[in-house]
């Protein structure tokens, strides 16, 4: 197991590497040993890989994972839970810290709509619930081009339909 100063350690050196990084060729490099730390949450875990982002920051680096062990199949997509798990910390709207973020909501894949049922903020240091949001009418949005919500709704939605495509006999919620 890995102590937190090692960690600390292998953190300081990532960051440092990509703040020195000089070429395209070196960023990427850089980036890839984040997203490497970033599968390493999920090993063992039944959360499936996505997607994986680089974010305005050179050291901010994003995974969108989806559970394909509890989706269904609704009109024009699905209902499905989807994980983010950010390398650099995000601030709440209650002005605490998180790494990870469960979403549970419906996809509308043809149309780029999503309905958001319960969205759950975590830091994964402690495992504890920083902030949660649970619409008491949930709405349907749209997700907006070249916004995260948009990259979420394509990947999940591409995600899920290869698992629908392998998994045919799969139904909607009862």
């Amino acid at each position: 197991m890995t102590s937190k100063l090692h960690v600390a350690f292998l953190m300081s050196v990532m960051f440092s590497s990509l703040a020195t990084a000089q070429t395209d060729e070196q960023l990427e490099t850089a980036r890839e040993k984040l997203f490497a730390q970033l599968r390493q949450r999920l090993e063992g875990t039944r959360w499936r890989i996505a997607w994986g982002a680089a974010r305005k920051e050179p050291n901010d680096v994003l995974l969108i994972s989806v559970d394909p062990t509890r989706y269904s199949v609704i009109p024009n997509g699905f209902r499905a839970f989807v994980r983010l798990d950010f390398f650099l910390p995000q601030t709440s709207p209650a002005g605490t810290n998180y790494d990870e973020t469960i979403y549970y909501e419906d996809l509308n894949c043809r149309d780029y709509r999503f309905r958001l049922m319960q969205l759950v903020h975590y830091d994964s240091q402690s495992g504890n619930n920083v902030y949660t949001v649970s619409p008491e009418k949930p709405k349907w949005e749209t997700a907006l081009p070249e916004t995260q919500n948009e990259v979420v709704l394509e990947s999940v939605c591409e995600s899920l339909e290869g698992l629908r495509q392998t998994h045919p006999k799969r139904k909607g919620p009862s």
